[in-house]
């Protein structure tokens, strides 16, 4: 899962020709955020990322910031234990603590972009859902659209 930085999403907002308000205003978010998210001064969380993606996509996705919550612990458990990786294992690889790993299972936080950046690049994502058999369907078609939501960038 490729999550976009502040630069790229500056980027494809000025392809597609909006505004910072424009994009704003599309995905439910203030420009002071936009403005704030494309200069690197604040760490958005998935939720935030994922309406701003959809926005610039133009997308009309069947799940909205609530889904990706909801599934969000479960994909990352079992992406995790797929490659075999422990909390504690994963947390050194991606430079994070074992805590804030539980606590992402266990949805007691909202974790940031770039948390969530370092921690799907050691998993790496993609290869594991070519294997993804023990995920339930309805989990490995939201991931699939998480994905190809992110992947645009």
């Amino acid at each position: 899962m490729v999550i976009p930085t502040g630069e790229e999403i500056r980027d494809v907002r000025k392809e597609r020709g909006m505004t910072q308000s424009e994009l704003a205003d599309e995905a439910g978010v203030s420009q002071p955020l936009i403005a704030r998210i494309e200069n690197g001064d604040v760490d958005p969380t998935l939720e935030s990322v994922h309406c701003i993606v959809t926005a610039l996509n133009e997308a009309q996705l069947p799940i909205d910031a609530k889904d990706i919550s909801v599934m969000l612990p479960g994909a990352l458990r079992d992406a995790r234990k797929g490659t075999g990786y422990t909390q504690g294992g994963l947390a050194d690889a991606a430079d994070v603590s074992q805590p804030l790993i539980s606590r992402i299972e266990n949805d007691d936080v909202n974790p940031r972009a770039s948390t969530l950046r370092a921690i799907f690049e050691e998993l790496d994502i993609d290869e594991r859902e070519d294997d993804a058999g023990s995920d339930s369907e309805e989990e490995q078609d939201i991931l699939a659209q998480l994905n190809a939501e992110f992947k645009e960038f």
